[in-house]
């Protein structure tokens, strides 16, 4: 998913068929962050499944749990110090 600027992936699927994470590029300048799901190997509540929306300041990726999928909402600026491109 390609939006504002910066393109959002599922990263490095799991071997039950779930993203461990997501990566957010800047398409600008190269630099990325990844969002990882937390105990993935692991029963967990919920956890992040897809990027679903992108916009200049927010991420929306879709998250699932056992019962529902719901969409949950992070802003771009708060993603911290990224990853330089090699």
């Amino acid at each position: 998913m390609v939006a504002a600027g910066y393109a959002a992936i599922d990263d490095s699927p799991s071997s039950d068929g779930w993203p461990i994470a997501i990566r957010i590029v800047r398409l600008s300048d190269g630099m990325s962050w990844q969002i990882l799901n937390r105990n993935f190997e692991h029963a967990v509540e919920w956890r992040i499944d897809r990027p679903y929306a992108l916009t200049c300041d927010e991420l929306f990726p879709r998250a699932d749990s056992k019962s529902h999928i719901d969409l949950v909402r992070g802003r771009l600026d708060s993603l911290g110090p990224g990853v330089l491109p090699d």
